[in-house]
């Protein structure tokens, strides 16, 4: 990939050029989360369902979010690692999360 200086892009015989500005994510909108006990290098909970892993609590802030569906699709080329469903008037909300670890 080539990148030039007003952000476009080169890949292979494709160009993509940024014509807007993206707005920060707002501060007032993330919640952070207590990491404590968590081993932040271990992403993946596996089949144990090991309680120091970013998956697990991720999954564990998703109960007590109120989802009334979590599926755990830890696996390799998955959409997400978890797949959360919550009921909203007419229908279903479905929020996906992928989980990464730290270095």
């Amino acid at each position: 990939m080539l990148y030039f200086h007003d952000r476009s892009i080169i890949q292979h015989n494709l160009l993509a050029r940024i014509t807007q500005n993206a707005h920060p994510y707002p501060a007032s909108q993330i919640e952070p989360w207590d990491w404590a006990g968590i081993d932040i290098k271990k992403e993946s909970q596996g089949p144990q369902r090991s309680q120091n892993t970013v998956q697990f609590r991720v999954i564990a802030e998703l109960k007590k979010a109120g989802y009334c569906l979590l599926f755990d699709d830890d696996d390799n080329r998955e959409v997400a690692d978890v797949m959360a469903v919550r009921e909203i008037a007419g229908g279903l909300h479905v929020d996906l999360f992928h989980c990464k670890y730290s270095g």
